[in-house]
């Protein structure tokens, strides 16, 4: 039995495809995640405010 050429082929590439996606999806989560991070940085900075003023008084 001798082993298929092209059938070797196909999977090295869909190996490497399989790196590709990996790196597209990290790359879609860390989108997501910085947007999160830009929408509750001033929410997060007007609590602080808040606790600054709260505890001088």
């Amino acid at each position: 039995m001798e082993p298929d050429i092209f059938q070797g082929i196909g999977g090295m590439v869909d190996v490497l495809n399989i790196f590709k996606t990996r790196e597209a999806i990290i790359g879609v989560i860390q989108g997501n995640i910085n947007r999160i991070v830009y929408l509750l940085l001033p929410v997060i900075h007007r609590i602080a405010i808040g606790l600054a003023e709260s505890s001088i008084q």
